[in-house]
């Protein structure tokens, strides 16, 4: 009967219909295991299987129901499948209905598999893991992180404060953990943190990590969070750090001495050489002027050993600086061998050198150290080389419209090295044969310290030799294209110039070497530079109390007030023009590390010893040239006197207090510059930093943002405080200006610019 029909069906009739398309078996089966009723459904199952458990299906059935509570469900397998048995006991029979679970018993025995595999996984991880709900309470803890079960089992529902509790941990440990909680839930991201704790075994130290995860919707679902043992690590990186600044010190010690020493050679040096050049400007006969030629050639042998000593050093520290100027590469070549070339004749041996045929433009590179190389390894050849010749070979190898190619190629007919001392020869201070320093001299750091030049050239040195034939040394090195010629006829020029630009200059020179201090007096006085002397600091400083000097040349290490200090009284004087008066450092110290702390002392620039008199002159004209300042004024007053909604008394009023005011900022300013207290002049800044906003000085706003920055250097830190040095008195002076125009007297409103 269809229940479709429009008469209405019996009830008998519609259960009969419901449970004939039921697709899960239905069975009425009597106390005998006599089959009463089967739908279509569970024909078919009967069908499909004879015996369950070596019994009949009807018989296994009945079994089934008699031990099963009225109306309770259990799970049974049948021909292959899995069905959900409920049991209706009747007066004559059973009704038996199987709903096929088969589907979701597979996907349950997939999620218990993966359950039980991750969970064996998360057991056996060297890491302790705990998955926290949604209010930090422990949902489950691996046995890394809490080894007893009991221990382990107990824990899950707590939080951290009832763990800290019952372990006696601090209750800070749990704030802090509740704190990276919040963390890691508002910002959604990993946080991780170290934590230290005391035990019987000693300090251990652990690194923790939380992980939020979020549902679809955003919002947390669980927190994981890990923990490792990073004691060991730990250990190590203390080792390594201490092995670090154990090496740090070794390095301190060793530039401190090299620093020492640096001085206490070039400082009686600069003295021998400095007067040998002045008196080889007098008249001489032909007999002193051999003994002044020896004098000046032994001293400057001298001063090329603690060079080499020095370049060495700096070499392998990282801290040699290459130049990249412009210069003439054949002319450079030519002047490096005149001396070699003589040397070899005197030795009674052949020199040679080949060049280029074609012109060459402006290369821009380090010639300085180019001819270093060459000098080094010319030296070399002529030395070990007693009969035969010496040769340079320059070629170009490559040339375009923006660098060339060159190869530069050192050959001789000496004793040669054998292929076994080959590699060592490049070592420093080694020898190819343990009598090379006894029968030829020299230090054993020339080639060591060419390989590393060239290298440092962007080149590779390579020696072609064998005993008793000569050695081939040989590199090549790519040079960029310098501007025209007229640009650097110009850049000649004007270093002539300089000379001039300083005639009638006064300066203060601050030396304590007598031998040094005549030297420099001597070598100004000849360009009409007025020299006043200082033996000490505190003389330096009673001179620079009652004269402007023009330059202040300061040598740094001296008895009583070193140069850093006489350099910081400098600087707070209270005259801020008289405080901002050049300064350039004279030292002996040849170290890049020295003169960047000089300059963050306060002084502008630095000068080695021995110095040459027109690398001096060149310096005290660039540290005397003042950056130049705009015509107009430098601020802008319209936000003043909007703000004063016209009332002029409110405008003098502010203006006056900036006035009163700020000459103290710029006290505290110099003070903090000279002693290099950044945080000092950070926060006078950040006090003026309202005012020059409202009045809209731009330029000294962005100094104010380098002081405040923590990241900046000390040398822009230093840089921005010397600009507001500057530029204050100036705008003191222009805001003074504009408010005497403010007066009762001025017949015409003042313009707001």
């Amino acid at each position: 009967m269809s229940v479709t029909s429009t008469s209405i069906a019996s009830p008998e009739a519609l259960v009969l219909h419901l449970l004939t398309q039921n697709p899960n078996p239905v069975i009425q089966l009597s106390f005998s295991a006599e089959i009463v009723y089967a739908n279509p459904a569970a024909e078919k199952l009967f069908q499909s299987v004879s015996t369950v458990e070596g019994i009949c299906p009807r018989q296994w059935l009945l079994s089934l129901a008699q031990h099963t509570i009225a109306n309770s469900e259990q799970e049974v397998a049948l021909a292959g499948r899995h069905y959900l048995l409920t049991v209706v006991p009747g007066n004559q029979s059973y009704s038996l209905y199987l709903t096929d679970i088969t589907d979701r018993h597979k996907a349950e025995q997939k999620q218990t598999a993966e359950r039980d595999f991750f969970e064996t996984v998360l057991q056996y991880l060297p890491t302790g893991v705990a998955v926290f709900d949604t209010h930090h309470r422990y949902q489950y803890v691996n046995s890394t992180a809490v080894r007893n079960d009991r221990i382990r089992e107990w824990l899950i529902g707590k939080d951290n404060f009832e763990y800290c509790a019952h372990f006696n941990h601090p209750r800070t440990l749990a704030l802090q953990r509740e704190v990276k909680f919040k963390q890691a839930m508002e910002e959604g991201v990993e946080v991780t943190w170290e934590e230290t704790f005391e035990s019987s075994a000693g300090t251990r130290h652990w690194l923790r990590l939380f992980q939020p995860v979020f549902n679809s919707d955003g919002k947390l679902r669980l927190m994981v969070g890990s923990s490792a043992d990073i004691s060991d690590r730990y250990l190590v990186e203390q080792a390594i750090h201490q092995a670090r600044r154990e090496a740090e010190a070794a390095v301190q010690v060793r530039e401190t001495f090299l620093a020492n020493m640096s001085h206490e050679i070039r400082t009686p040096m600069n003295g021998v050489l400095g007067m040998a050049g002045l008196l080889a400007r007098t008249q001489l006969n032909q007999q002193q002027q051999e003994y002044l030629a020896i004098i000046r050639n032994s001293g400057n042998h001298l001063l090329g050993i603690l060079n080499d000593v020095l370049d060495m050093a700096k070499i392998t520290a990282g801290k040699l600086d290459l130049e990249h100027t412009p210069f003439d590469l054949v002319d450079t070549i030519r002047t490096t061998t005149q001396i070699q070339a003589f040397r070899a004749t005197e030795k009674g041996i052949g020199f040679e050198l080949i060049l280029p045929d074609q012109p060459l433009p402006l290369l821009l590179g380090d010639p300085h150290r180019l001819s270093q190389v060459l000098l080094n390894l010319l030296s070399n050849a002529i030395k070990f080389t007693d009969q035969g010749y010496v040769a340079l070979h320059c070629r170009v190898l490559v040339e375009d419209d923006t660098m060339l190619k060159v190869s530069f190629q050192v050959s001789d007919t000496g004793s040669g090295v054998a292929v076994e001392k080959q590699e060592a020869i490049f070592e420093s201070f080694a020898q190819a044969y343990s009598d090379t320093t006894r029968h030829f001299g020299g230090t054993g750091l020339g080639l060591a310290i060419s390989s590393r030049l060239v290298q440092q050239l962007d080149g590779h040195l390579v020696l072609c030799s064998q005993p008793g034939q000569g050695s081939t040394f040989s590199f090549t090195l790519p040079f960029s294209l310098a501007g025209s010629e007229v640009q650097l006829v110009e850049e000649l020029a004007a270093v002539q110039q300089v000379a001039e630009s300083v005639r009638g200059w006064r300066v203060l020179l601050v030396e304590d070497h007598d031998v040094n201090r005549q030297l420099a007096q001597l070598v100004l006085e000849q360009f009409g530079v007025v020299i006043d002397a200082a033996p000490d600091g505190m003389t330096a400083l009673k001179f620079f109390e009652h004269t402007f000097y023009d330059v202040v040349l300061m040598d740094i290490q001296m008895p009583d007030m070193s140069g850093l200090d006489v350099t910081a009284a400098m600087r707070r004087h209270p005259e801020p023009l008289r405080a901002r008066t050049p300064i350039i450092a004279l030292t002996a110290n040849a170290f890049r590390t020295d003169n960047e702390k000089y300059l963050a002392a306060g002084m502008d620039d630095c000068l080695a010893k021995p110095f040459d008199e027109s690398a001096l002159l060149t310096k005290m004209l660039a540290v005397h040239k003042a950056p130049a300042f705009k015509a107009g004024p430098l601020f802008n007053l319209s936000g003043l006197y909007e703000m004063a909604h016209g009332k002029l008394d409110f405008v003098q009023r502010i203006l006056e207090l900036f006035m009163t005011s700020t000459p103290t900022s710029i006290t505290k300013l110099q003070k903090a510059s000279g002693t290099a207290d950044w945080l000092a002049a950070a926060t006078c800044a950040h006090q003026l930093k309202p005012t020059l906003k409202l009045f809209q000085v731009e330029s000294l706003l962005k100094a104010i943002q380098v002081l405040e920055d923590a990241t900046a250097s000390d040398t822009s830190r230093y840089a921005a405080t010397q600009q507001l040095l500057d530029t204050l008195p100036k705008l003191l002076s222009q805001i003074g200006q504009h408010a005497n125009s403010l007066l009762p007297d001025t017949a015409v409103h003042p313009s707001p610019k």
